[in-house]
């Protein structure tokens, strides 16, 4: 017997702007500047229970991420009122109908429904496989941009192949007015501050960073984890496959290149030792960086080696599908 409880919920939501960085708080997300508007965690959503029916809810924490996603359904219907000329949205799914200020969005089997609007994006848009991977980028960006979608648009390639196919039928890469990178289903951000890095070479940190978050929309998305509990299994996972890629796109180099960046972050801690599987609350946030980042990638990599690298990329495609 199937019970079915529906909750309806009217609220109104206070847009905060985006708070400066600051070394004693995270970056916000949530928000807006004088260039975007970012929904995240907008609406009220239910947490999954764990095995034994408790709420997996977590105390949110200065780094690292805290909240876990059950899959659902979503409808939603946006009305854009006395918009700037020329906002567009960018959003986790494609729209369904769109016109001039309205847009209709559904998707299901999904973690979380985001979207961010600006007059100022400079969209790029790819095909691949009937995938629609789109970047939205800050004008003065959009070199960097055009390589974030290529980059990007290379790594759904090589995980579909390894992996599975890619989950969704879009891929949306935002470029972002606060200082960090961040995941989500079907979009992720990457801060301003990767693009005013790129140097115009492939083997940089805007390389890394947009193929670590395409990843997490195979290890965060589709196989879900509790991020504050064991954030090994999504963002030491999502490095590992980043090492992968480099490798696969930039050759022996590439792979040495990026292999020695995570040796060198994981060397950055005093203590070394620290295990890679942790809670989010048991690193200080050097520690975090180091070993969930730097450690958790050459331990995946070292069990590569021992197991063989086809039979351990087996082992992750059984993974996953299972």
């Amino acid at each position: 017997m199937r019970l079915t409880i529906e909750i309806k919920l009217d609220f109104l939501l206070t847009i905060p702007p985006l708070p400066p960085p600051a070394d004693d708080r995270k970056p916000g997300i949530y928000g807006y500047s004088t260039v975007q508007t970012n929904l995240v965690d907008w609406y009220p959503f239910i947490p999954p229970l764990s095995e034994n029916g408790d709420w997996l809810l977590h105390d949110p924490w200065f780094y690292g991420e805290y909240l876990v996603y059950d899959l659902s359904n979503f409808y939603v219907e946006i009305e854009l009122i006395n918009a700037p000329p020329n906002t567009t949205i960018a959003a986790s799914s494609i729209p369904n109908t769109h016109d001039e200020n309205s847009y209709v969005y559904s998707t299901s089997g999904a973690r979380n429904f985001v979207w961010s609007l600006s007059p100022s994006y400079v969209i790029e848009t790819k095909q691949l496989n009937g995938i629609t991977i789109s970047t939205h980028t800050f004008p003065f960006h959009q070199q960097a941009g055009s390589h974030v979608l290529e980059e990007a648009s290379k790594a759904v390639e090589l995980y579909s192949r390894l992996f599975s196919p890619y989950p969704r039928e879009n891929l949306t890469i935002v470029e972002a007015d606060f200082l960090d990178g961040m995941e989500y289903d079907g979009l992720f951000f990457l801060s301003r501050g990767f693009y005013n890095l790129f140097d115009n070479t492939p083997q940089n940190y805007l390389t890394a960073i947009a193929v670590h978050e395409t990843a997490h929309q195979w290890w965060y998305t589709k196989i879900a984890n509790d991020q504050a509990l064991e954030p090994w299994l999504d963002e030491a996972l999502t490095q590992y496959l980043t090492l992968l890629y480099f490798r696969d796109s930039y050759g022996q180099g590439g792979y040495d290149g990026f292999r020695g960046y995570l040796d060198e972050r994981w060397r950055s801690v005093e203590d070394q030792d620290m295990p890679i599987g942790l809670p989010v609350a048991a690193y200080d946030e050097d520690e975090y960086s180091a070993i969930v980042y730097g450690k958790g990638p050459l331990f995946f990599e070292a069990l590569a080696k021992e197991m063989g690298d086809e039979v351990f990329t087996a082992f992750l495609k059984d993974y996953y599908q299972t």
